[in-house]
């Protein structure tokens, strides 16, 4: 059997999926390994698998300690920034180490070295996504069906650049163009309802969400959160986000909505569980096991994170969702789409709006309910597919590092590879989102030869377009 390291970087919703797939590659007979940020340690090993600590940053999703600078305009660009371009060496470094001898390495586009260590390991790398929302914005954008999304930073290309050149890898004309295209095929382990109907999305493999009844959970409830529980009671469940912006408001704003409905709030927060008392329509908890409470309640409120959408889902409950930012007002947007589930900004809550969103949840709730019972009928165990994938690629021979580039020589060009993302005539990508940097020295800094013109190649999806451009070193 194969020797699997599993990474990932981000919050306990990134990381549960994770769990699910190794127990799962655990019980075919895998060798597992798993590598992600610090603060997900025990978690790991509560769980007997083997981990290996990713980086200084314990919770990278912690954006508040992030210096961000004029190049970063979206979120989700933050987080990979501060995720990975902060600490780049030591990623490259702990996850290299952490790939010694495994013969398969299954990491998310986020884990941004992930391609480089399977190249310079001469392992395949298997990307997984779990949601389809920046597949759906890239093919949009390529398709030319949507507005252009916010530039990255240029020095991306040159910290990669620069790593590529410090461990003997082949230099790429936009090197962060290569964490989209070395992995051959992309496992979206999430449900197929969640992606948008006409998106075509090349190489993606849809799968489903991953579960596994091997995972223990970390939160048994307890007799009284359950003796709680009943058709009057409403949930609000935010992930992390919430003790992240301004928790005693959202907290006071969720027990006034249902107050004023006659309803009972359990309330999920680490910060106001530390901080308020329960009543008798108000219980707080930090974390619970969603699955054995969220059947138990009447209505839900969350933030369309991938981990408790599905949780929400199974439980044919009629929900509101508050995206915050990240994937979650796509996954928002397809909800309202499928099942009618009002959608609440959270730059919008409060308790007025709360309670228009949950008088108009529960008055379709049966609908909702058949319709979600319906959804999660059609859906496959992403962790089953997932043991079937693995055997199917991880029997792959080792090649020798750098070996999966093919290159094209010409005289006086730079070196190209023939996996660079496609461009249109103005320069932008829909894998890279900026324009089209004219200066070879930002993007290649060790490369001395002057660019006369700019041969882009497609990605193997489009033939190969031409953009005409000149730069000077």
């Amino acid at each position: 059997m194969s020797r699997i390291l599993l990474a990932t970087l981000g919050s306990l919703g990134d990381l549960n999926p994770v769990l699910a797939m190794a127990k799962t590659l655990e019980e075919a007979g895998h060798r597992v390994r798993v590598a992600a940020n610090p603060m997900h340690t025990d978690a790991t090993r509560r769980q007997g698998l083997e981990f290996v600590p990713l980086g200084q940053l314990a919770d990278p999703t912690d954006l508040a300690s992030h210096d961000r600078t004029s190049d970063v305009h979206d979120d989700a660009i933050a987080f990979v920034d501060h995720a990975n371009f902060g600490q780049l060496d030591r990623l490259f470094d702990d996850l290299f180490a952490a790939a010694e001898s495994a013969d398969v390495l299954l990491a998310p586009h986020h884990v941004v070295p992930a391609h480089l260590v399977a190249a310079k390991r001469g392992i395949p790398w298997l990307a997984f996504t779990l949601s389809p929302a920046y597949l759906v914005e890239q093919t949009r954008l390529s398709d030319k069906r949507g507005p252009p999304p916010p530039p990255l930073p240029t020095r991306w290309h040159a910290a990669l650049a620069a790593l590529r050149h410090r461990i003997g890898l082949p230099r790429r004309l936009f090197p962060y163009t290569a964490v989209f295209q070395d992995s051959p095929t992309i496992l979206g382990l999430f449900p197929a309802f969640l992606l948008e109907p006409g998106i075509t999305v090349n190489n993606l493999e849809v799968m489903g969400f991953p579960h596994s009844a091997l995972v223990q959970p970390a939160h048994a409830p307890d007799p009284s959160l359950l003796a709680f529980c009943d058709e009057r009671t409403v949930i609000f469940s935010f992930g992390s986000f919430v003790d992240r912006s301004n928790p005693r408001y959202m907290f006071e704003q969720s027990v006034a909505a249902c107050r004023a409905l006659g309803l009972k709030c359990l309330y999920l927060s680490q910060f106001v569980a530390a901080t308020a008392p329960d009543a008798d329509d108000v219980m707080i908890r930090g974390f619970i096991d969603h699955a054995a409470v969220f059947p138990r309640v009447g209505a839900i409120v969350h933030h369309a994170g991938l981990g408790t959408l599905i949780a929400a889902c199974a439980a044919a409950k009629p929900m509101v969702t508050v995206p915050f930012l990240y994937d979650q007002p796509y996954h928002a947007q397809r909800m309202a789409a499928l099942v009618n589930a009002p959608v609440l900004p959270a730059a919008r809550y409060g308790r007025d709006a709360l309670v228009d969103a949950l008088r108009q949840a529960l008055k379709h709730a049966p609908v909702a309910s058949a319709q979600l019972a319906a959804l999660m009928s059609k859906e496959t165990n992403g962790t089953l597919q997932l043991v079937r994938a693995v055997a199917a690629r991880s029997g792959v021979a080792r090649v020798a590092p750098g070996a999966a580039a093919e290159k094209v020589e010409q005289p006086g060009l730079l070196t190209l590879v023939t996996r660079e993302a496609p461009f249109d005539r103005e320069g932008r990508s829909p894998l890279i989102g900026n324009q089209f940097v004219g200066r070879a020295r930002d993007v290649m800094p060790f490369e001395p030869a002057g660019l006369d013109a700019a041969m882009i190649v497609d990605a193997g999806r489009r033939a190969a377009v031409a953009a005409e451009e000149r730069a000077e070193c």
